[in-house]
């Protein structure tokens, strides 16, 4: 383009052999199949192509191939027109290649990040994702003491339903325990499954009154028939444990006490609910 602005361009110039090399090249990256690869191991920052992003980068791009073509027209330079036009096509088919990977990526990035803090079976949270929350809620609630709950839940007897009706049965039966669950509590309240027949409960901001009712609510809504495979039903009831967080206090320490609850309250009869109380560690 040089040459050609300054006059000293000529047909069959050796230059001739790079701008054609630099068509196959750019052209075999773009169908290239590693290229999604290559992308998603150099992207480490997790920051999308955005659009403004994609758009600095278009424009990057054709500042050049547009300058010339600007003084192509004023020379009505026929030659050195087709040729522009076939870069400029060639970039933005370059951009719109890179703006189909961005999406790709950022799919699934999006898909990693959810896999990585939830339950593949019941799609509720798990202990990463849970733990983070209740961590999350003490911090927000430190001048008020007693007003995030931890709710440990585990279903009575589920190794009889997994030994006489199957384990395909059991994990149904987990699921619809985990839609159950979210039915009762508020949006912003979180629901997890710790793993196994093992769920719990994060009461966010509300009195001790509160998480006791949400207990009662999730005992009663557990308890109801469940029907599996359309002929078989199962009732079943569940064992709460409930610890109330405080500042100085660890969300392994109180998911520990809330789980020691739980167990107390299978001793005691199942069905029920317990509130932890000092002392229930040493019992």
């Amino acid at each position: 383009a040089r040459l050609a602005q300054q006059g000293t361009y000529v047909s069959g110039h050796p230059v001739d052999a790079l701008w054609w090399l630099s068509y196959v090249l750019v052209a075999a990256a773009l169908v290239h199949p590693r290229l999604g690869e290559v992308a998603m191991m150099q992207n480490t920052d997790g920051q999308a192509l955005s659009v403004r992003r994609l758009a600095v980068l278009a424009a990057t791009m054709m500042a050049a191939p547009v300058t010339i073509a600007a003084h192509a027209v004023a020379d009505v330079d026929g030659e050195l027109m087709t040729l522009l036009t076939g870069t400029i096509v060639l970039f933005l088919l370059v951009v719109i290649r890179l703006a189909v990977v961005a999406q790709q990526l950022e799919s699934s990035r999006s898909q990693l990040e959810h896999d990585a803090t939830h339950d593949p079976l019941t799609g509720l949270g798990n202990r990463a994702l849970y733990s983070e929350r209740v961590r999350q809620a003490i911090q927000a609630t430190a001048t008020t003491p007693d007003r995030t709950a931890v709710l440990c839940i585990d279903i009575d007897d589920f190794k009889t339903v997994n030994d006489s009706l199957g384990h395909s049965a059991g994990d149904r039966m987990l699921q619809e325990v985990g839609k159950r669950l979210r039915s009762v509590v508020r949006r912003d309240d979180s629901v997890a499954r710790l793993g196994g027949d093992e769920f719990a409960v994060l009461v966010f901001d509300q009195p001790a009154d509160a998480a006791l009712e949400v207990a009662d609510r999730l005992l009663a809504e557990i308890s109801r028939p469940i029907v599996i495979d359309d002929h078989t039903v199962t009732q079943t009831t569940a064992s709460i444990g409930i610890a109330f967080g405080a500042p100085e206090e660890s969300v392994d320490t109180l998911l520990r006490d809330a789980d020691v609850a739980m167990y107390l309250a299978k001793n005691h009869g199942k069905g029920r609910w317990e509130v932890y109380r000092p002392g229930m560690r040493q019992q």
